[in-house]
């Protein structure tokens, strides 16, 4: 389980490759004072983030992009670099549920080498300047599993 867990955080805060940031268009309303995107969007983008964020093969500064408070995490996420195990790590999306205008629930399985090994897991995402990240209380949660977590979740 350890392993498995390290291998997570690595391909979560690691790894090398091209990745795709997906951006939303915004929409304004009346009632609003900030823009939000229509639900069926902000989930789809919220999967595909989500997946490419824990995928191995996403390059290091894209992972740090689509984490909340990604800077942050920069040291960890350039110290980790792309194990061959961490490379084998993805992440598939069961559920995503909107909890508020700029937050939302995630319910994921994290994946090695295309089988399961950590099951129905539950992070958060959230919204930032109209891109959903990988809510950063959803990394240091994996890294509490290995029992150490990095400075920048004792900075919250």
């Amino acid at each position: 389980m350890i392993a498995v867990t390290t291998a997570a955080l690595l391909a979560g805060c690691g790894g090398g490759g091209k990745a795709k940031l997906t951006t939303l268009p915004t929409t304004s309303t009346a009632t609003s004072a900030s823009p939000t995107p229509p639900a069926s969007a902000a989930i789809a983008q919220i999967r595909q983030n989500w997946s490419q964020f824990f995928d191995g093969s996403t390059s290091a500064s894209d992972r740090i992009r689509l984490l909340e408070n990604g800077d942050k995490f920069k040291k960890v996420v350039d110290s980790l670099g792309g194990s061959s195990l961490a490379k084998q790590v993805k992440a598939r999306v069961k559920r995503v549920k909107l909890t508020g205008p700029t937050t939302a629930s995630v319910t994921y399985t994290i994946l090695l080498g295309g089988n399961p090994v950590l099951a129905n897991l539950r992070g958060r995402a959230v919204l930032v300047d109209g891109v959903w990240k990988v809510g950063e209380a959803s990394v240091c949660g994996l890294a509490k599993l290995e029992g150490v977590a990095p400075a920048a979740c004792s900075a919250k």
